[in-house]
């Protein structure tokens, strides 16, 4: 199982858009497991996926605290991996306002009535494309005692999160890549380019020429660098008596 424990369950918020959320000072909240076919529970690690998960949830339920009051609690996989290795169990709260009705939420949250699980899974495709199937399972309603107002969840630090990580990965690749990359430019460019001469500045006149001749065959006499030996003379001196 793989729990996602960076995302906290919320505070039982004291009101949405003004409106006071609580009924006497009780919050209520409808929680359920979502098996989503077609996404890996690792895929679900990518704000950006959870984020269009609660988009989806929220405009199919028409929930007044639209997707805010979606929270992925966490994610586990599915038990049949040999079967569904796309397959995760998504545990979800939904926030309900004095608004809302309990009783639709749930009937709207009803898999076992095909008109409905169909009506489910066209909603997610449109904001999570790759789904095949939605199944809901342990539905309930909770409540708890109303002890703070509603934050909703900060989508710039959110995207920061996403965007920054994206951003870290490709610089890791690039210092990490870089230097092969620059190396095999400059054996295929050969030792009178500028980018040859460059690497071999760096990796020495004898070990480029024997990872030039072994990526790229033998050298033209006239790719020799300006004062190297040509192959034949052996390294021999020539000596010139003057007058």
């Amino acid at each position: 199982m793989t729990e996602e424990s960076d995302v906290p369950a919320p505070a039982p918020p004291a009101d949405v858009d003004g409106s006071d959320v609580s009924d006497g000072g009780i919050v209520r909240y409808v929680t359920a497991a979502v098996r989503v076919t077609g996404y890996s529970p690792s895929e679900f690690n990518n704000i950006a996926n959870r984020n269009h998960l609660a988009i989806g949830l929220a405009r199919y339920l028409n929930i007044t605290a639209g997707d805010d009051g979606v929270f992925v609690l966490d994610v586990e996989a599915g038990r049949r991996r040999k079967l569904l290795s796309s397959s995760s169990l998504v545990r979800i709260q939904v926030l309900l306002t004095v608004r809302d009705s309990s009783t639709s939420v749930v009937t709207k949250l009803d898999t076992t009535n095909g008109a409905t699980a169909t009506a489910l899974q066209n909603a997610m495709v449109a904001v999570l494309p790759r789904i095949s199937a939605v199944q809901v399972n342990d539905v309930g309603i909770s409540s708890t005692a109303n002890i703070g107002a509603f934050t909703p969840p900060d989508r710039e630090d959110q995207d920061v999160k996403q965007f920054g990580g994206a951003f870290i990965a490709v610089a890791i690749l690039i210092v990490f890549f870089a230097p092969f990359l620059a190396l095999v430019v400059g054996l295929v460019a050969g030792p009178t380019s500028r980018v040859g001469r460059v690497v071999m500045v760096f990796v020495g006149e004898e070990k480029y020429l024997k990872l030039q001749s072994a990526c790229c065959g033998s050298r033209p006499a006239s790719d020799a660098p300006q004062g190297a030996p040509q192959r034949g003379t052996k390294g021999k001196k020539f000596f010139f008596m003057g007058k």
